[in-house]
């Protein structure tokens, strides 16, 4: 379930800050998938790219 709530909030089908208030027990499952692929939830709960340091 977080795998799936994760992709949907990379697809912008659903906002973080709603699925984590809804579901608070998949926060840290879904943190993991979102940093595993590379996305980040930015402070107005968007979920965004990582930003690559050089």
């Amino acid at each position: 379930m977080a795998k799936y709530l994760a992709y949907q909030i990379i697809l912008q089908k659903l906002k973080y800050n709603i699925v984590i208030t809804r579901f608070p027990k998949y926060k840290e499952d879904i943190d993991k998938v979102l940093d595993d692929m590379g996305w980040m939830i930015d402070d107005n709960g968007n979920c965004v790219g990582k930003k690559v340091s050089e």
